[in-house]
């Protein structure tokens, strides 16, 4: 009785939590397309580079991009004006018979597909590729619930992480713009999902082969994840070690990424002749500063840092430490695929990620594996606590919303916050007297500027210090009923 009474309860949990999960997917689909539909600019940055390459795809069966960019087929499909060419110049000159960008090509193979379509319905080919992005970056968002699930066993508290992401900021910035990052978060969270999977199940083929393919996937969307892909591995086949050593597994583990990364070798040395696959993307901007601080500017800055453009995201500093305290297995896991792939990141001379929307688009792969953190959070907490998350969280979503409304342009390192401005020049409001600016070259703008970043650095670390002691405190109630619970038992055997 009692096993067939657990058996419907685990049927109805996942019954709850696929029908939870294709209920979010809807929701984050409509609110993609909302977020499109406040946008009346051409895409702007890489953005109209990447439609120019699955274009070119789709008519012309290659990434060549020099019958596009010569002709400027594009103009006025993708782009209002000429672009400037998106060339590594060491590879290709003007008399060169083919170009090849410095953007990785994932991200055009997967929107082809969704231009096919609209060309076969007569969807202008711009709204057809950015209803594509919309789609995809919603599975993102349902990734993420699944894996804040998958650590917190907490429907409602990884509903709510999946929430905080989708109505933030950044994240609405971004929605259907045609930018890798979001589904770089995307296939990070569902490597990491993967690897929890096995942490349960550690015999199961299919997460195993899931983690390869994304792994193998993951440097066609941009060449800085390249790291990240081999950490994945790496995981995976100290998995594969512990566990009972199956060739099947290895082979799942191995087959997969192994055709995915000579795939993209390949493609990489047919077009620019050279087997190193870093090399055309680099063009000299790894390695332009000392790690670590363009990390503070990408947290802190005005225009660009995560903190003060969503509230809701401080919501992760209180939690990271319960999810030390609470999973410090998966904690680690994160951390070694996260840590070293962000301070590589930051040697990255374009920090801020070129002309790109408010909110730091570079930071939001970091975001998509730690949010799971707010389902932590809610979870330890009482009802009155939990209740007081809903402010960040609201905030962060009505400076979303407001943000995405008024369609700003897209803005460079070192200008101010276009929000910001539109508040000085409507209420006579200067909230960005209190938060720093970083130029291109990383300089602070003048003033207080340092004493405004020191302030900030001060309050994300009060929050973290806050998260640890509501893990000490939680960690103290759980041995005190622990100790309590072995004296009953000792009093009933006597």
């Amino acid at each position: 009785m009692a096993a067939s009474l657990a058996a419907v309860r685990s049927h109805l949990r996942t019954r709850i939590t696929w029908i939870t999960a294709a209920a979010l997917f809807v929701v984050s689909c409509v609110v993609g397309l909302w977020a499109l539909h406040q946008s009346h600019r051409w895409p702007k940055g890489d953005a109209p580079h990447y439609a120019i390459m699955t274009s070119s795809l789709v008519n012309r069966g290659s990434f060549n991009v020099k019958p596009s960019y010569t002709s400027g087929d594009y103009i006025g499909i993708f782009s209002a004006e000429p672009l400037d060419f998106h060339l590594n110049a060491q590879y290709f000159s003007p008399d060169s018979p083919a170009w090849y960008t410095y953007h990785s090509f994932g991200l055009p193979l997967l929107l082809a597909p969704f231009l096919l379509a609209g060309e076969a319905l007569h969807i202008p080919a711009l709204h057809a590729l950015q209803v594509g992005m919309v789609l995809l970056q919603a599975l993102g968002i349902v990734l993420v619930y699944l894996y804040a699930l998958q650590l917190v066993r907490h429907n409602g508290a990884a509903l709510l992480a999946a929430v905080t992401l989708l109505g933030s900021m950044s994240y609405l910035g971004l929605a259907s713009s045609l930018y890798p990052d979001l589904l770089t978060g995307t296939i990070l969270v569902g490597g990491l999902l993967c690897l929890e999977r096995l942490r349960r199940k550690p015999r199961s083929l299919l997460p195993i082969a899931i983690l390869s393919a994304l792994a193998g996937f993951a440097p066609y969307l941009h060449v800085k994840t390249s790291l990240m892909s081999l950490t994945l591995l790496a995981l995976g086949l100290w998995h594969w070690w512990r566990n009972g050593r199956s060739p099947k597994a290895l082979a799942c583990l191995l087959v997969p990424a192994g055709l995915l990364l000579a795939g993209y070798a390949v493609a990489i040395h047919a077009w620019y002749h050279t087997w190193v696959f870093t090399a055309p993307f680099s063009n000299g901007l790894l390695f332009h500063f000392p790690p670590g601080k363009s990390i503070i500017a990408n947290l802190f800055d005005t225009s660009r840092g995560i903190l003060p453009n969503n509230p809701g995201y401080l919501l992760i500093l209180v939690g990271l430490p319960l999810w030390w305290q609470r999973d410090r297995r998966s904690a680690l896991v994160t951390l070694v695929v996260l840590a070293p792939s962000l301070l590589l990141q930051s040697t990255f001379a374009d920090w801020a990620g070129g002309c790109a929307p408010a909110g730091g688009r570079y930071m939001m792969p970091f975001v998509f594996c730690t949010v799971p953190a707010v389902a932590f959070l809610f979870a330890e907490l009482r009802w009155a606590f939990r209740l007081l998350m809903a402010v960040p969280i609201a905030a962060g979503l009505a400076v979303g919303v407001r943000n995405t409304r008024l369609d700003f342009v897209c803005s460079y390192a070192g200008d101010l916050n276009p929000m910001l401005v539109d508040w000085l020049e409507k209420h006579h409001i200067r909230p960005d007297f209190a938060i720093p600016i970083f130029s291109y070259d990383l300089d602070l703008n003048g003033g207080a500027a340092t004493i405004m970043l020191l302030v900030g650095i001060g309050i994300a670390l009060a929050l973290l210090f806050a998260g640890i002691v509501i893990a000490r405190r939680r960690s103290r109630f759980v041995l005190a009923n622990s100790d309590d619970s072995h004296v009953g038992i000792s009093a009933l055997r006597g």
